[in-house]
């Protein structure tokens, strides 16, 4: 059981009541208020679960019918006492809420069960009541009066009360009309004491016969009754009284109905405020890019990217910077020292609120993988009051905190202690912080404790099971960066900020005097450590950029590659047809051709020679088609520089200048002559020494001399132009239709100029900058204009 002390000094109420926020009814708040940490891991997956499954509705699902939703549980427990009537008022809210039920049992349907089969299992337990709530239909009207068709008596009763306040209002219209303006105070009827009456002037209450029922604060006028209405106004009282019977006996009757589907009513109540407790978690899981950690029960605590919850109100949650930070992995008690206000007591509260939202089943503010260990108790001891004058109270507050966490903490408790050792003697607090820590670390207790004591340091470096963690601080700005680094201790550069705060330098070099040398060095060194970690931190991220980018490039080369060899395939499987359909077509054209000679009575010999031929034609195809279907068989083989191949684009053999580019392209070289050919159109070297290309028709295309890019990088603009004018000649000579210009990022100078250049160029039809999978901003695409 996790005590008061820690949800206190944790804040934990104000996440409560932030998520309170979102809940749509009374019931749900409730729910919400009752939340606290548990250590029961299975229960505490469940509540995840369900948190997962309705933010996963609210998000890709229709929303959920949860207006009407009220509080009936006073009517329920009316109902119990025989006889009970409630009120019209009570009914319509009992109807809002029947109805609410009826939806919502609707929605989650047999259709929904399968995707949210957690918050399915808790709707199925409602019960609709479509009677009852009809018969409130019928009833009561929106106003909250019972409506004159709930029987056929209270139809009759308020009939005739309204034909007899007809007659009456008839008849006192009659008596104004006759009564001069002396006698009247004012030409109206009014109502007193339920009865109806004329106001009349005093003194001249003889003029009307009638009773007096009142009489005005100043005394001057009577309200008089007349004689001639009084068996009306009679009549009509008694109407009203058992008009009133009438409602009573309906409301009896309607209440004994609710009586009797109480203990169901009851239930609905209690589901539809888990369901609406469910609904804000998952709202506010949401609304603060919440998700749902990993769990364990080994006392580990893997924290990515968490934040905390009341600052995420407070700054928005784009402005939060997050904690990273991993527990009883290895080490069980850390150490966490830096500058004041760099962030410690915040990563400390951040570690034990997120701690205690998951043991109530929330999920909490960090990236998706984060896992939280379940602990039977969490301590917490922190505060929030830095003074100069910490007095005895307070340090003796601390020690007894100290003292319960010693005797009662083991490797099922998490412990933060916030400056520990602080509030005495420095000698001394340092040495009780020392065995307090070595004494949690022995009974493995997961510790986390914050510090500016440079003897912590050394005793987290130098205790087995023990690490330090410090809090960035950017020592050029000398402001906190609010970034946890693990296995590095902090610096408190307190004299770098005494001297920005305007601290005078004789003062701080007098400061700096009655330091140790020891204590100077060890502040120096951490100083530079922090320096260069974040240097190879900053590298660090450069280069698993740079890594990101290349497996994105090769990624897209690879697809296009295989792309390229389906096509190559499919276009050999369609040549591969289409040669034997014409190897078919000439069989049966030489079968027809052997017909008409036999036809025409040739000679045995023509007959003999035609066949022959035809045996020649049909070898000589079937052999080109064995070749055909063995090239295709065949996967390209593996070259490196200086093999020989030969190269059946030019059927002669060749040496390879470069490897295999990502676009599956090889330089090679035959005589003087370089080529940049498809790895495809190579093969073994056959022994055969050709050392020049054979003889080619003048209508060879070019694009096997020609590659499609050129690399300007590391020239000057002059010199990129000139190369680019005769590669764009080049390029236009060998039929490409699309070029890359590789000029890199850099400063952008040489992109820049050579756009200009490019928008100029006769042979540029269109040019643009490259995709990600095309080399970014390092390379221009361009469509070259059509050759004729």
């Amino acid at each position: 059981m996790i005590d008061e002390h820690t949800l206190s000094v944790l804040e934990f109420n104000k996440v409560k009541k932030l998520i309170t926020s979102y809940a749509v009814s009374t019931l749900g708040v409730e729910r919400i208020e009752e939340i606290a940490p548990s250590n029961n891991l299975e229960a505490i997956r469940k509540k995840l679960k369900e948190i997962s499954e309705f933010t996963a509705l609210l998000s890709f699902d229709d929303p959920v019918p949860f207006s009407g939703i009220k509080d009936i549980r006073s009517y329920l427990e009316r109902c119990k006492t025989e006889g009970a009537i409630l009120l019209p008022e009570d009914f319509l809210q009992l109807r809002e809420t029947l109805r609410a039920s009826r939806l919502i049992r609707g929605y989650f349907s047999e259709k929904r069960k399968e995707k949210y089969p957690l918050l399915f299992s808790i709707a199925k337990r409602l019960t609709s009541c479509p009677e009852l709530e009809e018969e409130i239909e019928r009833t009561v009207d929106p106003q909250g009066e019972v409506k004159s068709s709930a029987s056929p008596q209270l139809t009759k009763i308020r009939k005739e009360i309204e034909r007899s306040k007809s007659l009456l209002h008839r008849k006192l219209e009659e008596i104004l009309k006759r009564l001069p303006d002396n006698v009247l105070q004012e030409r109206i009827i009014t109502l007193r004491n339920n009865r109806y009456v004329i106001p009349v002037r005093d003194g001249q209450q003889g003029r009307l016969k009638g009773i007096i029922h009142d009489q005005s604060a100043s005394g001057a006028t009577l309200f008089v009754e007349p004689v001639v209405t009084l068996e009306i106004s009679n009549r009509i009282q008694q109407l009203e009284v058992t008009q009133q019977r009438e409602v009573e006996r309906i409301l009896r009757e309607l209440t004994r109905q609710v009586a009797q589907v109480r203990d169901e009513l009851a239930e609905n109540v209690a589901v539809l405020g888990q369901l609406d407790a469910i609904y804000a978690k998952a709202s506010y899981a949401l609304a603060t890019d919440s998700t749902e950690p990993l769990l364990n029960d080994e006392g580990r605590m893997i924290i990515r990217k968490g934040r905390h919850p009341l600052l995420i109100q407070l700054l928005d949650n784009a402005k939060v910077v997050p904690l990273d930070l991993r527990l009883g992995e290895g080490f069980f008690t850390l150490v966490v020292t830096g500058p004041n206000a760099g962030g410690k007591t915040v990563a400390l509260k951040t570690v034990g609120l997120l701690s205690l939202m998951v043991q109530s089943g929330l999920h909490i503010p960090a990236e998706p993988g984060s896992e939280i260990g379940i602990f039977h108790n969490i301590f917490a001891d922190i505060g929030d009051e830095q003074s100069l004058e910490q007095d005895l109270s307070t340090f003796s507050s601390h020690v007894r905190q100290w003292a319960r966490v010693c005797s009662e903490a083991d490797h099922g408790t998490l412990v933060l202690l916030d400056e520990i050792g602080s509030g005495t003697n420095p000698e001394e607090g340092v040495a009780l912080a020392i065995a307090i820590l070595r004494t949690l670390t022995s009974k493995q207790v997961r510790t986390i404790a914050t510090t500016h004591h440079g003897a912590l340091k050394l005793f987290a470096y130098q205790e087995d099971k023990a690490e330090n963690g410090s809090m960035q601080f950017d020592s050029t700005t000398l402001m906190p960066t609010f970034r946890f680094q693990l296995g590095l201790p902090g610096s408190s550069y307190a004299f770098e900020i005494a001297r920005k705060l305007g601290l005078s330098e004789e003062v701080i070099a007098d400061a700096t005097s009655h330091m140790g040398e020891d204590s100077r060095r060890m502040e120096g060194l951490i100083g530079d450590l922090e320096k260069k970690v974040e240097a190879y931190s900053q590298e660090s991220q450069q280069l698993q950029s740079t890594r990101l980018d290349l497996q994105k490039l090769v990624s897209a080369y690879e697809e296009k590659l295989k792309k390229v060899k389906h096509e190559t395939k499919h276009l050999k499987k369609e040549a591969l047809g289409q040669a034997k359909e014409i190897v078919q077509q000439a069989n049966a054209m030489v079968e027809q051709t052997v017909a008409e000679i036999r036809n025409q009575r040739a000679s045995a010999q023509v007959i003999k020679q035609s066949r022959e031929q035809v045996r020649k034609s049909a070898k000589q195809i079937e052999t080109q088609l064995q070749q055909l279907t063995e090239t295709e068989s065949k996967r390209p083989i593996q070259v490196k520089a200086g093999d020989r191949v030969w190269i059946e684009l030019f059927r002669c053999e060749g040496e390879v200048l470069k490897g295999t580019d990502p676009s599956g392209r090889v330089q090679v070289q035959v005589g003087n002559t370089k080529f940049t050919v498809p790895i495809d159109q190579l093969r073994e070297a056959r022994g055969e020494q050709k050392a020049s290309l054979p003889k080619v028709s003048a209508g060879l295309p070019f694009s096997a001399e020609v590659s499609d890019r050129i690399n300007l990088r590391g020239m000057d603009f002059e010199e990129a132009s000139a190369a680019v004018d005769k590669y764009l000649d080049s390029a236009y000579l060998a039929d490409w239709q699309r070029v890359t210009v590789i000029h890199g990022k850099g400063t952008g100078a040489l992109r820049t100029k050579i756009g200009a250049f490019l928008r100029e160029h006769p042979r540029v039809k269109t040019q643009r900058l490259g995709d990600w999978n095309e080399g970014g901003d390092g390379v221009t695409i361009v469509e070259l204009k059509e050759g004729h």
